[in-house]
């Protein structure tokens, strides 16, 4: 086949699924306690774009983390957040900022929440953004939290997910369980 017609090909693909509404196909957070940490995954329905920005500095696409401790519902502006993770800031720092909520930063990139707890590198292979944060960066002690989870195309709420409690209930239950037939066993 002939090489412009590839490029030609491959262009035509590229621009329809940018023109794809931003969308979660998946995602999930995995708690370590022994490492006091907590891996997130996002799985897009098409590649992000986190550094092109429209006249008002606003990334094409984005994502933010509601983080609430005591696992209420959270959404931005509640008084249950107590940590944000703004994917809208890739494009300044290159990494993911999490920020506390108490407060206002100086920095004009804050979007009026708190100072940066954190710059936490993350990857992004195609579709799928995978970073990783300390319970101290996130601020929680014990690993517990809820979030909200939400994707922007220009500062538009696009998708989101609520998340009540990580790890999950039930998967604390089976653990307690899985620890209690291992110890009946000894």
């Amino acid at each position: 086949m002939n090489k412009q017609i590839i490029v030609v090909i491959l262009l035509m693909v590229q621009v329809g699924v940018c023109n794809a509404t931003f969308l979660i196909d998946s995602q999930s957070v995995v708690v370590d306690n022994q490492k006091h940490e907590a891996s997130f995954t996002i799985v897009f329905n098409r590649m992000p774009d986190f550094y092109t920005l429209d006249e008002f500095g606003r990334p094409v696409d984005d994502f933010q983390y509601y983080i609430d401790f005591d696992c209420n519902p959270v959404w931005p502006g509640d008084n249950f957040v107590e940590t944000i993770v703004r994917g809208c800031e890739i494009s300044v720092y290159g990494q993911i900022p999490l920020r506390s909520t108490n407060g206002h930063s100086a920095d004009p990139t804050s979007g009026g929440w708190g100072d940066i707890r954190a710059l936490v590198p993350f990857q992004l292979d195609i579709t799928k953004l995978t970073f990783t944060a300390s319970f101290e960066d996130i601020g929680t002690l014990d690993g517990q939290f809820g979030y909200t989870l939400a994707l922007c195309e220009y500062g538009s709420t696009t998708d989101w997910i609520y998340v009540p409690s990580v790890p999950e209930p039930a998967t604390l239950l089976l653990l307690g369980l899985g620890s209690l037939i291992l110890r009946r066993r000894k």
